[in-house]
């Protein structure tokens, strides 16, 4: 992450979203009067958008807490318990 004046950003635009874009990487444009910002590339964006609702839907939490003990192979098979349902 990078942090630059408000004023370099304002030179810099251009470079600066190519950057995040080609590194995935974010820019913080700080102010004087700490109202800061984040240049983030658009598809970083709207992949945080996605994992917050996914996290803020009902079973988000649940859904990911499974994928995570299937990646650590924490994980049993099971018969099912009407095969036909």
């Amino acid at each position: 992450m990078t942090a630059l004046p408000i004023s370099t950003v304002r030179q810099q635009l251009f470079s600066l979203v190519q950057q995040v874009n080609d590194d995935h990487d974010t820019v913080t444009v700080v102010t004087k009067s700490g109202e800061n910002a984040v240049l983030v590339a658009e598809s970083d964006w709207n992949s945080i958008q996605e994992t917050l609702y996914v996290l803020a839907t009902h079973g988000g939490v649940r859904l990911l807490e499974s994928a995570l003990e299937a990646q650590r192979g924490e994980i049993e098979a099971r018969e099912l318990l009407d095969p036909d349902a």
